[in-house]
């Protein structure tokens, strides 16, 4: 009887830990706001099947109409014809962030990680995306990473590494 009633404890436990989804809040991306955040964009060049630097800056700024909304603005300052803006917002109940299911939100004494995933295309391939924001109170990182429908594994796409 006392296995029973252990077992069930256990498996409810479970059930619950399982159960909770990873949520995105707004004052974890408010901290982006602010100065310039200049760094490198790193990524695998799919001609050469090479890694590739350019130099890369993100300025992120919070919507003014939308408290869980922010412009990503993504400079190049080597090649500004390539620079871009993206819109990102936060689900309201925080279980996805710019259209991604949030897996995980880990907070520590090194600072902020949140991953997320999407499915998408990469190379005219069916692809699962996993993104890893990382944030120090003077880094902040986003890695993409990409598994080919009939992979297994993950492999690095491109990562975003600044300072301020």
């Amino acid at each position: 009887m006392k296995f029973v009633l252990l077992l069930a404890v256990i498996v409810s436990s479970a059930l619950v830990a399982f159960g909770q989804h990873a949520r995105v809040e707004a004052n974890d991306i408010k901290v982006l706001e602010g100065p310039r955040w200049t760094g490198s964009l790193s990524y695998l060049d799919y001609s050469s099947n090479k890694t590739t630097s350019i130099a890369s800056d993100l300025i992120v700024e919070r919507l003014p109409d939308n408290e869980r909304g922010w412009k990503f603005d993504f400079k190049y300052p080597n090649e500004p014809r390539a620079d871009s803006s993206s819109f990102v917002t936060i689900a309201p109940d925080g279980t996805s962030f710019n259209g991604q299911r949030v897996i995980s939100r880990l907070r520590d004494a090194n600072g902020l990680t949140i991953v997320t995933e999407s499915e998408g295309t990469d190379n005219n391939k069916k692809a699962m995306f996993r993104f890893t924001y990382s944030l120090t109170g003077s880094t902040f990182s986003i890695k993409k990473e990409v598994k080919t429908e009939g992979s297994n594994e993950f492999f690095e796409r491109n990562v975003y590494n600044w300072t301020r």
